[in-house]
């Protein structure tokens, strides 16, 4: 079992030019979802890892089409999935709502939205929009259901291949810096499709990541794509992970004591993260961060992985056309299956 709540990769951009949506017409407000069945609620308070991004009281909303989705494991067009929430007001002993924060709704629509796997939501979304707190919410709600084979170093190179033709149109420009972060309790599982490999206990063995030849993909392939042209531009990227890392000591580690004999410090992580290490010696130190999923908290991670996207100096001379970074994260979850994105101008 995985302890993430969520599987999304999400491509956040920020620039000087105006945000553009793949979606020409937004998801519709889900009018009356309160009255909708009531899927669950949870209270995230201080000290949780997602409460910068999800700190209060929120509910789960689901109309009858998605309650179907729910029960089968497959969602029929017109299942709609509300994220509602909202401040958390402790006081007599109580939790009760307080003001409302964001309304993230997700919309099934395998014709209107084909390009985004057939849910509707922006994927580019501009940092002054009233609804980009919600958008994003929306795009990253996608369920547990899928393989469990987690590939994370295929789907950042999808997201910068393939994807850009159609749903992260307009996410690369020229001279923007590149970014690409993840966040995983597992190792990455890239590879083909028809081997040995097929689910979690595979991915994890050490056979499966020391085989001759390889059965993966070799990390020093990510960082070939990365440091190579992508769409056509050589490109100042930095990459980051938080992953089953040692908190101390940053070396791999998970809760597993016949996974990871040596180092048990990471106990919420499901498999070590051998492969980042890898793909952070093929990089180099300057150019990767590491982190651990079991941080009790992000902020100073995701901080200190700002400060190294932000350039120290600013040529005056040969300067890119567009001062502006692009960035890629990439989050994993067991058992899912699909991808969504996001980008984020300002």
């Amino acid at each position: 079992m995985r302890s993430l709540p969520t599987l999304f990769t999400a491509l956040l951009a920020m620039g000087t030019t105006t945000a553009m949506a793949v979606a020409a017409d937004l998801v519709p407000y889900p009018v009356g979802y309160r009255d909708w069945a009531h899927v669950k609620s949870m209270v995230i308070g201080p000290g949780h890892p997602l409460f910068d991004s999800f700190g209060g009281l929120h509910h789960l909303y689901a109309n009858e089409k998605a309650l179907q989705g729910y029960r089968a494991g497959r969602f029929p067009d017109g299942s709609v999935i509300v994220f509602d929430l909202l401040s958390a007001v402790s006081a007599d002993n109580a939790v009760t709502e307080g003001p409302r924060k964001v309304l993230g709704v997700m919309h099934k629509d395998a014709v209107r939205y084909a390009a985004t796997g057939g849910w509707g939501g922006r994927r580019i979304l501009d940092r002054d929009s009233p609804t980009m707190a919600q958008d994003f919410k929306a795009n990253v709600l996608l369920g547990a259901n899928g393989s469990s084979r987690e590939q994370p170093f295929r789907a950042a190179r999808l997201a910068l291949s393939d994807r850009l033709a159609d749903v992260n149109a307009g996410f690369l420009r020229p001279g923007a810096r590149l970014a690409v972060f993840f966040l995983t309790d597992e190792d990455d599982c890239s590879g083909a499709s028809g081997t040995s490999v097929d689910a979690n206990a595979d991915c994890r063995a050490p056979a499966t990541k020391q085989a001759e030849p390889p059965l993966l993909d070799l990390p020093g392939e990510l960082a070939a794509f990365l440091l190579g042209p992508v769409d056509g531009e050589l490109r100042d990227v930095v990459v980051g992970a938080i992953a089953g890392f040692d908190p101390v000591t940053l070396v791999p580690s998970c809760g597993s004591t016949t996974t990871c004999p040596g180092n048990n410090a990471c106990a919420t992580a499901a498999d070590k993260a051998d492969r980042f290490a890898d793909l952070r010696a093929a990089l180099g130190g300057a150019r990767m961060r590491l982190a651990s999923i079991c941080d009790a908290q992000f902020r100073d991670t995701l901080t200190g992985f700002g400060e190294v996207l932000m350039p120290s100096t600013m040529p005056l001379r040969g300067a890119a056309r567009s001062m502006s970074l692009g960035s890629a994260i990439s989050c994993t979850r067991a058992f899912a299956a699909r991808t969504a994105g996001s980008a984020i101008r300002s």
